[in-house]
């Protein structure tokens, strides 16, 4: 198999066999191909790491903790207006 980080350039100057004549792949020039790969996997490896997942848990926790206590003091006011106001008959 082929490695995931292996050069394009590598890949396709493997030797092919079809009927007993070798053939070599293109020998093109693959620098932009290989530049956006590293680019590429940079980023996700950037993303997979764990002070960004850590950071990205603590936003998420924390707009946690702001929404349960705004709906927390909301209940509490609603509760407030029904308790002040009298029953009706």
């Amino acid at each position: 198999g082929v490695a995931f980080d292996q050069p394009v350039e590598d890949v396709h100057r493997q030797a092919v066999v079809r009927s007993g004549v070798v053939e070599m792949g293109n020998d093109g020039d693959h620098r932009a191909a290989d530049a956006l790969n590293a680019q590429i996997f940079n980023g996700l490896h950037a993303l997979m790491a764990v002070p960004a997942l850590a950071g990205i848990a603590a936003l998420v926790c924390g707009g946690w903790a702001l929404l349960s206590l705004w709906l927390g003091r909301s209940q509490e006011h609603k509760a407030r207006q029904i308790a002040a106001t009298p029953p009706q008959v």
